[in-house]
Order: structure tokens, then sequence, then C-alpha cells
């Protein structure tokens, strides 16, 4: 059944060319062609068993950063386009759900997009834990889809379809699409992480392990003893380290010794082993033990 007033629940449209120049805001003319005129469209939403919010829906355009937001009916205005045909889909971003692709004359009018249920739509709800098992507050999660279905970007703004974990980490989407699709989680005390849903058999009860972030320094009494550092979890694989450089930081793999000292990294709470390292060989390899509590200064 057709919603004919409007759109429920927020939805995304993407669209990238079909042919002929690139889209940009400010260089129109110079990749040939003129600019068309703005097109008017409507989204429509297939009333189904899937959940439904209230909001306006997001119409992005290809890379270049033309979008419209669609008002509170599904109306959107796209404009600074070229005079030549896009292909454009339909994106809700709180269900992950994808639409067909349309293709798109830039100056129609009156163009209504269908956003049809996913049958294949499954409940994702779960709990987010630390490594020692404590759930995690705070911690916002995004549903997103990947570039194998062909869009331009994993999803829009992150404000958009976003579930926050309460007291006991736990999060519940509803019913989301699952093909392709992983969740993006960031909050207090962690780095930015990607789970897939793909291949997940317990989707209503997931439990997603993040290391927190604990404060570690490396202090060497003897200067010559290594120049470099990698940090290890139990099992000797790489954990995730960041390294603040002014206002920058910085995601590596070895960490470099100054005068003796590192400089105060942050590091998984799954740090279990220090390697040190010389002139590229490394040198020894030390138990390391962290704690998100506090700063943690490793001498040798």
């Amino acid at each position: 059944m057709e919603l004919r007033g409007g759109v429920e629940g927020r939805t995304w449209a993407r669209g990238d060319g079909a042919g002929g120049g690139k889209i940009s805001r400010g260089n129109q003319a110079r990749q040939g062609g003129e600019v068309a005129q703005a097109s008017d469209s409507h989204v429509l939403r297939a009333k189904g068993a899937g959940r439904r919010s209230e909001g306006r829906s997001w119409v992005p355009l290809g890379q270049d950063g033309l979008s419209a937001w669609t008002d509170e009916d599904g109306r959107f205005r796209l404009e600074g386009l070229l005079e030549r045909a896009y292909r454009v889909q339909v994106f809700e971003p709180e269900s992950a759900n994808l639409g067909r692709e349309w293709r798109l004359a830039a100056g129609s009018s009156g163009v209504r997009l269908m956003l049809e249920d996913d049958p294949d739509a499954r409940r994702v709800a779960g709990r987010v834990v630390s490594a020692t098992g404590e759930p995690l507050p705070g911690i916002d999660l995004w549903p997103l889809r990947s570039k194998a279905l062909g869009l331009d970007s994993h999803g829009p703004p992150w404000e958009v379809g976003k579930v926050t974990t309460d007291a006991d980490g736990a999060f519940d989407f509803g019913p989301i699409s699952v093909a392709h699709a992983f969740l993006q989680l960031s909050g207090p005390g962690i780095l930015l992480y990607f789970f897939p849903l793909e291949g997940e058999l317990e989707l209503e009860r997931l439990e997603i392990e993040i290391g927190r972030l604990c404060e570690l320094q490396v202090v060497l009494e003897d200067v010559e003893l290594a120049d470099h550092v990698r940090i290890l979890d139990s099992v000797g694989e790489k954990v995730r380290v960041l390294e603040s450089f002014g206002s920058h930081l910085t995601e590596g793999g070895w960490t470099e010794i100054e005068d003796g000292r590192t400089s105060v990294l942050q590091v998984d709470e799954r740090a279990a082993m220090l390697v040190l390292i010389w002139k590229g060989s490394e040198v020894e390899r030390l138990p390391l033990r962290v704690d998100p509590g506090r700063r943690t200064v490793f001498r040798r």
C-alpha cells in the first residue's frame, strides 16, 4: 500500500552520475554541459511490518557534496545538477534498508520514489561489553551498508539512525536489513569500531566486545635499548594504539621511542605484551598490563 501523503521513517536517497560530467557545487560549467533546473520529488514509504519513526529524510547525490533534506511530507529539491540522467536510490538509515535504483533526468519534477520493506530484515539487538565483560553504557551505534552495494558512502550523518547503549550496555534497533550491513560504534573511551552483521546467527542476542582505551607510557633507562615499541595481546596479535601529535591523532603499529620514552599512548585494554625494537630488529618481549582507570608507566 502506497503512502500518498509523504514518508514514514527517515530515508536517504543516493545517486551517482550515469554518463556526462561530474557533479559538483562549484565547477559545473568547467565540467561541460549546462546546470539543469532543480528536481522536485517525493519519497514514498510502502506500508508494512517494519519500524517507523518521525523525521525528515536526507537526499545526497554522488560523492560531490550535493544533498538536500526532505521536508515533513517527503519532498526534496536537488539543485546544481548537470543536464543529464542520474541513478538514484533511497536509503533508510534507521533500518539500513536500500531501495532499488531509479534513473532520473535532471530537471524532472513530480517524481515518486518508492521504498519497499526488506522481507529479509531481522531484529538486531544485544549488548556492548568491555574485554573483561563489563557493560559499556553511552556507546553510539549506527547501522550502515557496505560499498559492495554501490553506495558512494557508507551512510548518512551520524546523528541519523543512531541508538545508544543503556546502563547495561544494551541496544535494540528493531528490524534492519542485514545483507552487507555492519554496525559502526563510537563513544567515550573506545576507538571507532565496525561490527559486521552478515553471517551472525544470533542477531537478537549480540554481544559486541570492545577494548577500552588505557593510557600507557614506556620509559627506558638505557636510551639505546630500543628506538621503537610494538604492543601485542595475549596471543601475539597487534592491538590498536593511538598516538597524539599536537592536534592530530594517529593509529599505527610501531611507536617511536625518543630520548628513552614514548609519548603518552592510548592502547586497547587487551594489551599484554611489549616488544622492544632497535634499528628494525626485535630486542625483547616483556609482559604488560594496563588499566582503564589510570595511566600505566612501564619502566625498563
